[in-house]
């Protein structure tokens, strides 16, 4: 992945429509880069028109935002910009962030300031939580099919349309308040004794918890044994080129009735640790079977976060109830079955990931080799530069979600 040499304009001041602002500030952030090629050839833009129907479906009472979804030429957007009444604003999620070129912005300048602006990534994830944040509920706003776009970007387009339909947020005012039992959550780890900061990782782990399983990429636990504050147990087992096992093996000895894994090279906040136990009851009430969370990762620094092309918002999935046909598979990246229930995510928090800079570069790519091996395939590299954005522009996303909003996903 590498940056292009152009860059689009920004706005010169701060605009009165800061939702707008912000998800312009994040196609901004993604839009000098592309996948290991050069930007193609842009499409010449047909003539602006509006057709009937999607006119119509914007100007549809009393819904203030319009998301179109597919950007295509362009052709449809602008002239959709150019027809919305004052009060209502459009954006464009588009999941081909190469359309929005360098110098769409002067080509287009109804998307680079004022009320309108496109919301670009290949991650229908971050387009879905991003939307959330930044006052774009879908349910609450009118969405358009961009009907200009070729076979396979309907395909793609209607897939993301479909997520935003069967998501429905839910607020905490929905329930009454709920403490949670601290000794309900069982804390586990997957780690190997070499890891770096693990005095510190141990730290962070709070007392409250009814218990902390480790389980040892070893022959033996080391001595000495390094204990959180809360009941630690110390298992061993070789990791064998499988990630799954090891996480069967802390589930399998889970006293807890939920299990919360964390990896050495992440961190909760603290005020996110001591919300955990009302999540796990509030998960309860909803019959959730599992809850996941945005996770950052920092890099180069604490100040910015890795962003766009799959890079945020990284879901995991770490807090599940502990339930009969519960298991991980695959040996690498490991997925959950047997979930008693659907995943809700949480957004209001976010794991902090500090793999990047917990390690060094001949570390990361030794971690990576591990990667390969349990893939059996070389599947992972590391490239010098990444897109970012600021690592507050995610605390603005993590505050949007207020008083923890949750996500769920249900059938249509």
């Amino acid at each position: 992945m590498a940056p292009s040499t152009k860059t689009a304009p920004r706005s010169p001041t701060p605009l009165p429509y800061p939702g707008t602002e912000a998800l312009r500030e994040y196609t901004h952030a993604l839009i000098p880069w592309q996948l290991g090629h050069h930007f193609p050839t842009a499409p010449v833009p047909k003539k602006e028109t509006c057709p009937d129907r999607e006119l119509k479906a914007a100007l549809r009472p009393p819904r203030e935002h319009v998301l179109l979804l597919g950007l295509g030429d362009g052709a449809l957007a602008a002239a959709l910009a150019k027809a919305l009444p004052a009060e209502r604003t459009l954006t464009v999620c588009t999941l081909n962030p190469a359309d929005v070129r360098p110098t769409l912005a002067e080509q287009a300048p109804w998307w680079s300031d004022g009320r309108h602006t496109i919301l670009a990534d290949t991650s229908p994830r971050a387009i879905l939580l991003l939307l959330h944040a930044f006052g774009r509920n879908p349910a609450q706003c009118t969405m358009i099919l961009n009907s200009t776009l070729s076979e396979e970007e309907r395909q793609t387009h209607r897939a993301l349309q479909r997520l935003l339909l069967k998501t429905e947020r839910l607020e905490p005012d929905t329930q009454p308040a709920l403490s949670g039992n601290p000794e309900d959550v069982t804390i586990a780890a997957i780690l190997h004794p070499d890891e770096p900061r693990l005095e510190e990782f141990f730290a962070a782990i709070p007392a409250w918890a009814r218990e902390m399983i480790v389980v040892w990429d070893a022959d033996a636990p080391p001595t000495p044994r390094p204990d959180a504050a809360c009941p630690t147990r110390h298992l061993a087992r070789r990791l064998n080129k499988d990630f799954a096992a090891q996480r069967n093996v802390a589930l399998a000895h889970a006293q807890g009735e939920w299990i919360f894994f964390l990896d050495s090279d992440e961190r909760l906040a603290a005020e996110d640790w001591a919300a955990l136990p009302g999540l796990t009851a509030r998960a309860r009430t909803l019959g959730a079977g599992g809850v996941a969370w945005p996770r950052m990762t920092f890099w180069p620094d604490e100040e910015h976060v890795l962003a766009g092309f799959g890079l945020w918002p990284d879901l995991q999935l770490r807090l599940m109830p502990v339930s009969p046909g519960l298991r991980f598979e695959r040996p690498v990246h490991e997925v959950v079955v047997g979930l008693p229930g659907p995943v809700l995510i949480d957004a209001g928090r976010q794991i902090r990931h500090y793999s990047r800079l917990f390690k060094n570069p001949e570390a990361l790519a030794a971690k990576l080799r591990v990667f390969d091996g349990a893939a059996g395939q070389r599947l992972h590299r590391l490239n010098g530069t990444y897109p970012t954005l600021p690592t507050e522009f995610m605390r603005r996303v993590s505050a949007a979600f207020r008083h923890h909003a949750l996500l769920r996903l249900r059938a249509l």
